[in-house]
This record gives C-alpha cells, sequence and structure tokens, in this order.
C-alpha cells in the first residue's frame, strides 16, 4: 500500500514538474451542470466530461444521459473536443417523451494516447414551467468508450448530476414605509433566491423578485396615504402660511417638522 501511494505522487509530482496533466489509473465520466440550483422557465447547460485513465487514449463514444420529463426538457446538444475537432458522428438524439439523450461518435485519425481530459457533449435543458420544488437527478443511463487498441474501456467510474429546482411556494412578509408616493418595502423572508410577492396596500400589485433586494413600487400618493397625512400637511400648510405674514409676532427661525408613518 505504502510503495503503490509512493509511485502514485512520484509520477503526480512529475507530470505537474513537465506540465503534464495528471490521469488517474482509471478512466472518470462526469455529469456537471453549469449550476446547482434552476428554477422553472429558465435554461442551463450540462456537460459530459472524461478523465481518461493513466496511459489510455479514447477513439471513440457512445454515451445515453437520462433525466426525469416531468422537470426538465432537453433543447440541444453540442459535442466537444474529447474526440478531436471533426469527430465522425453516428447518433444524435434527443428523446423528451421518454427522457434520455444519446451521442455517439469516433475520432477520425490517429488516437493521442494519453487522450487529454475533455468535453464529450454539451447539452442545453430547460426546467418546465409546472415543475415542482424537487431534487433532480442527470444521470448516465449508459457509456461506452473504447481505446487506441481499439478495445472497450472495461474501467469507467461514473459520476452522476442532482440539480435542485427551486419554485415560488414559500411565504414571505413584508414591511415597508411610503415617501412621497414611492412605497419601499423590504422583503423579510428565509427564501433566499426568488419568490412570488402579492402588495394589497393601495392598489392590488404582484411581481416576481429575487432576493435578498428592497423593492420600489410607484404608487399614487393621493391613494395610499392615511387620512392622517393630509390633516398633518393642511396643518404645516397653515403655519408656514402664518410664518410669512408676520402673524407670530417675531422672526422665528423655519422648523423642520418630520413624520413617520
Amino acid at each position: 500500500m505504502k510503495a503503490s501511494l509512493l509511485v502514485l505522487t512520484v509520477l503526480m509530482i512529475w507530470s505537474l514538474s513537465n506540465n503534464q496533466v495528471f490521469q488517474p489509473a482509471y478512466t472518470i465520466a462526469k455529469i456537471v451542470p453549469e449550476k446547482d440550483q434552476v428554477r422553472p422557465g429558465e435554461i442551463f447547460t450540462v456537460s459530459v466530461d472524461v478523465i481518461p485513465g493513466f496511459g489510455v487514449g479514447i477513439s471513440a463514444a457512445d454515451v445515453t444521459v437520462s433525466f426525469d420529463v416531468n422537470v426538465l426538457e432537453a433543447l440541444s446538444m453540442v459535442e466537444g473536443t474529447l474526440l478531436g475537432d471533426s469527430p465522425l458522428s453516428v447518433m444524435r438524439k434527443i428523446n423528451n417523451s421518454e427522457g434520455f439523450v444519446r451521442y455517439a461518435a469516433a475520432r477520425q485519425g490517429s488516437t493521442p494516447v494519453p487522450t487529454q481530459p475533455a468535453t464529450l457533449i454539451t447539452i442545453r435543458f430547460k426546467v418546465r414551467d409546472n415543475a415542482p420544488q424537487t431534487t433532480t437527478q442527470i444521470i448516465f443511463k449508459d457509456l461506452r468508450l473504447t481505446d487506441q487498441n481499439p478495445q472497450p474501456i472495461t474501467e469507467v467510474s461514473l459520476l452522476n448530476a442532482s440539480i435542485i429546482i427551486q419554485t415560488a411556494t414559500t411565504t414571505t412578509t413584508v414591511t415597508g414605509q411610503t415617501t412621497a408616493g414611492t412605497t419601499t418595502v423590504t422583503l423579510i423572508t428565509t427564501f433566499t433566491t426568488y419568490a412570488t410577492v402579492t402588495f394589497t396596500t393601495g392598489s392590488p400589485y404582484t411581481t416576481t423578485v429575487y432576493l435578498p433586494q428592497t423593492v420600489y413600487i410607484q404608487r399614487d400618493a393621493m391613494q395610499t396615504q392615511p387620512l392622517y397625512y393630509y390633516i398633518a400637511a393642511i396643518a404645516v400648510t397653515a403655519t408656514a402660511i402664518a410664518l410669512s405674514l408676520g402673524m407670530t409676532g417675531r422672526r422665528r427661525k423655519p422648523r423642520v417638522v418630520s413624520y413617520s408613518y
């Protein structure tokens, strides 16, 4: 065991010192999502990346990736550079009824040994508008890789992906203050992604907001101010007129009056 670790360490040091990409003892294939949290209607990408094992070249690949059709819809796929700049594609299929994407291709020309880690394909997904809040998986249904000989590569480690679907089902509390006809509403919630909030002060107003943030809603001040606001405004106006006409008997410094409501 110690000898194996020593050899592995020496190989890693050699590869780094010679600007080589270190390769594992066996081939690794992984599904890598662009982000791990998405929301209904959002479009995102997922790449299928392959890290060839030590001394292994990749000359051909046939991969099938499956997904939940009730949550996701596959839109398109783009081939990567794992099989070179112009691989010979023999299968490109998207099936949104059964929920899978299949891609098969072979390298044209000689196979470099070892083949450098790269992306086999990139898939564009859209979260369905009616998708529930859940954790969905995008997984390998099948993967067949061929080495430089060409022979099947039998030792492959598969790493699938999980994605959280966030929806606006949380209960959100709002508080705010009104100034000059603009309602400043600060959202108070534990939901950190987004939520749909309905404001019922004055005329109803519904909006989707991304948290945390402050939302500014323009309103007609004459429709949203309480009665005492107008009484206070009339009192301030009367005082200002009295001061301007000298009815107080002596000159006074203007007084700043502030109100909270």
